[in-house]
């Protein structure tokens, strides 16, 4: 069966946009992991949170306490990498877990720490266009105007 690799970037710590403090990004995760638990993705899917810590701190017992954690469609893992001045963002978040875990999953969902899944099969589902059309490279979520987590982007799925 086909697994797929979730990658939520996140930045534990002070930011520029909302949340703006360690605290609020710690809610944002935790919502991250109740969804995990509590909305079927419709397939196996592994999580892996990558905190990119910023000058400095550090909030590894944060995401010690989330690592490992099982939920109903696979673990949550927490990676933690080096500020290294902001270079890549959330981008080389993603491409942190890429590198080290390429050859285990077959789809990988890339999405930032404050936005959530509101609905049951969203892996699957777009698995499956993906799947469906030979011409189709990557699938985009789109944001839900008007929905309390509506950003400016939301994930991908490749």
């Amino acid at each position: 069966m086909a697994k797929c690799c979730k990658v939520i970037a996140a930045s534990i710590g002070p930011r520029r946009g909302s949340p703006h403090n360690a605290e609020g990004v710690k809610q944002c995760l935790d919502e991250q992991i109740k969804h995990a638990c509590g909305i079927d993705p419709g397939m196996d899917v592994d999580v892996y949170i990558v905190n990119h810590s910023i000058k400095g701190v550090e909030h590894v017992e944060y995401l010690q306490s989330l690592a490992e954690t099982s939920t109903p469609y696979g673990k949550v893992h927490a990676v933690n990498r080096d500020w290294n001045s902001g270079r890549g963002l959330s981008w080389e978040s993603y491409s942190t877990v890429i590198d080290s875990f390429l050859d285990k999953y077959e789809y990988w969902y890339f999405v930032e720490d404050d936005v959530l899944p509101v609905s049951s099969n969203y892996i699957a589902d777009m698995v499956s266009i993906l799947d469906g059309n030979d011409d189709v490279g990557f699938v985009a979520l789109s944001v839900i105007a008007g929905h309390p987590y509506t950003l400016d982007s939301a994930g991908c799925i490749t």
